[in-house]
């Protein structure tokens, strides 16, 4: 399995749980929990240190968490793309959030968390490092994730 690069796996960690186009225009984003996300006017949240910083298990979990939304995001968007009810397509953004907030949790992560440590990945070169050498490892070793 080819590595993503860094800047396209910030681009869909970060925007996992702001959909693409397809799916943003009428999906609505309850995962967001404002106690953890809320800052004053002019701050910007990128460029605010994380609390706590990661270890490497917990980076571990959120590159898991990652690979689980890319795989939800695709299937719903393929299935949304196929889908001409309205209602139909309502309903799969429903599953689709579900499906991606399981998915985190899944991990062993809030939502909170991943999205923190995903907007972090932004501005943060030394983070950027180390999920790039989880990556690395995750595509050395075998496979073993296929009987979960």
């Amino acid at each position: 399995m080819p590595l993503p690069s860094l800047p396209a796996l910030m681009t869909a960690a970060f925007t996992a749980f702001a959909p693409p186009a397809a799916m943003a225009a009428s999906l609505p984003l309850p995962l967001a929990d404002d106690s953890a996300t809320q800052t004053t006017p002019g701050e910007n949240p990128a460029q605010q240190p994380l609390t706590p910083p990661p270890d490497d298990a917990e980076l571990g979990h959120f590159v898991a968490a990652f690979v689980k939304l890319v795989g939800v995001q695709h299937g719903y968007m393929v299935m949304m793309e196929n889908e001409s009810d309205p209602a139909k397509v309502e309903e799969m953004k429903h599953h689709a959030l579900e499906d991606m907030t399981n998915a985190v949790q899944s991990q062993g992560m809030t939502v909170a968390r991943y999205n923190a440590i995903a907007t972090a990945l932004e501005t943060d070169p030394d983070l950027q490092t180390r999920v790039e050498s989880i990556l690395r490892q995750m595509a050395a070793a075998p496979d073993d994730n296929n009987g979960e």
